[in-house]
């Protein structure tokens, strides 16, 4: 039988079949360690950030900013603020694919 993987999933949502128990244990083991957090700060997200200023390179290697979101329009919408703020200029420009008109 093939692997495949459930990326249908969301928030909250879990998708790790039905009393599987090496999923009981995994579940059980990282309960212990952190739960489900949308926004809150913990120890892994900090560490997370930590190694990754490591690697900022360029102009924002001591000008590093980030965030954690929720979608990918959360994620679209903080990298226009970040460019906003990084170049210090109040527009964006943007294209849209296929059309001049």
């Amino acid at each position: 039988m093939g692997m495949f993987f459930d990326t249908t999933a969301s928030v909250a949502v879990n998708a790790v079949d039905h009393n599987h128990l090496e999923v009981i244990e995994v579940i059980k083991s990282q309960a212990e360690k952190l739960m489900h957090t949308a926004d809150m700060p913990n120890l892994q997200r900090v560490k997370l950030l930590e190694e990754l200023s490591k690697v900022v390179l360029g102009e924002m290697k001591n000008n590093m900013r980030a965030v954690f979101v929720m979608s990918g329009g959360d994620a679209a919408g903080m990298s226009l603020k970040f460019a906003r703020w990084f170049t210090k200029r109040a527009e964006i420009i943007a294209f849209k694919e296929g059309s001049t008109a």
